[in-house]
């Protein structure tokens, strides 16, 4: 009986251990997609920068892509970030989450860079800051000071067409009515 005891107490710790590990990651291809309204400030925590280079996130409302190299999701919405790069005209920004520039120069050697500018975020004290504990995770930032709207998970064109820029074009028209 503490035998059988026992191996089930050893089942359900790898079972807690391997939900937590998969919570970790969002894989969530879902083309039913919602923003969320976030409307959370810069934090203060400095960024190690890809092309070390300082870190400064741009002065005009833009994309921050929340992403790793080790992350699969993230490799595979690469495409769709490059496509987006190249045609929409909408600054993107990578914070890599819990990585390092030797991983993402080895990346990066094999898929195109899609950002403009890339932090490093090394221990993920910037993406906890901002309450992000899943990636992929899109943020839209106002260009100013604050992250406004947030999308978690895979991003496709259908969701950046349709969720986030329209609120990058409103914003932009905001700004230029000033």
């Amino acid at each position: 009986m503490l035998k059988w005891i026992w191996n089930v107490l050893v089942i359900l710790f790898f079972i807690s251990t391997l939900s937590n590990c998969m919570n970790r990651v969002r894989i969530d291809y879902s083309s039913q997609k919602t923003l969320a309204q976030r409307n959370i400030k810069v934090p203060s925590i400095k960024l190690e920068s890809y092309d070390s280079s300082e870190f400064k996130l741009p002065t005009k409302p833009s994309v921050i892509v929340f992403f790793a190299s080790w992350c699969k999701p993230c490799l595979l919405e690469m495409d769709t970030l490059n496509e987006i790069a190249k045609t929409k005209n909408i600054e993107l920004i990578g914070i890599a989450f819990k990585d390092d520039k030797k991983r993402l120069t080895r990346t990066f050697s094999k898929i195109s860079n899609p950002f403009s500018k890339i932090g490093i975020d090394i221990d993920g004290d910037y993406a906890r800051s901002l309450r992000i504990y899943g990636i992929p995770t899109v943020l839209i930032f106002d260009g100013k000071e604050t992250f406004t709207w947030e999308l978690g998970g895979f991003l496709t064109d259908e969701n950046f067409d349709n969720l986030i820029l329209p609120k990058i074009k409103s914003m932009n028209e905001k700004d230029s009515s000033k």
